[in-house]
């Protein structure tokens, strides 16, 4: 279990790296949107880390309790619930932002495909189609999720933070 721990260290390292980062000065050129835009970025990485942090302890604390596979499957159920509350709000997030779902285009299509994907396996899990790989798949799924935390945070820094052009 001790990757589900790691994995949720960088997770919570991450968020805090994107907390102080939140912090500096952004680009001057910046419009009230791109403000909101990257607030919601910020959230959404936020929530993310979190979920990663939280749901990489699940498997640990309901196997004190549950035989290994269906610890694995009842944190993959719930999981899924949560994650569809998440990308739910998300998506209404986006739609009171900037009016519009995808609010970053394609990027933001394909960060769904891959949360859809991540739900997909959470799904597979839950039903107990994976048997013999309920960690693996367990721990692709939360994977997913810390890249698209990160790629979040990437985005974040690349645009808020950077040399202003009246300088």
């Amino acid at each position: 279990m001790e990757e589900f721990y790691v994995l949720s260290q960088l997770a919570i390292a991450t968020a805090g790296f994107a907390a102080l980062a939140s912090l500096l000065k952004p680009k001057s050129e910046k419009t009230d949107l791109d403000y909101k835009l990257n607030l919601a970025r910020f959230y959404v990485m936020i929530e993310l880390a979190v979920t990663v942090a939280a749901f990489g302890f699940l498997p640990a604390v309901i196997s004190s309790f549950l035989p290994e596979g269906l610890s694995f499957r009842i944190s993959s159920a719930i999981f899924l619930i949560f994650f569809l509350l998440i990308y739910k709000v998300v998506i209404n997030r986006n739609k009171k932002l900037s009016g519009k779902v995808n609010i970053g285009g394609m990027h933001t299509i394909i960060m769904r495909v891959l949360a859809l994907i991540s739900m997909l396996i959470l799904l597979i899990i839950s039903f107990g189609f994976v048997k013999p790989f309920y960690k693996e798949s367990y721990l692709v799924a939360l994977y997913i999720i810390f890249l698209l935390s990160l790629n979040l945070f990437y985005r974040l820094i690349i645009n808020s933070v950077g040399a202003n052009k009246n300088e």
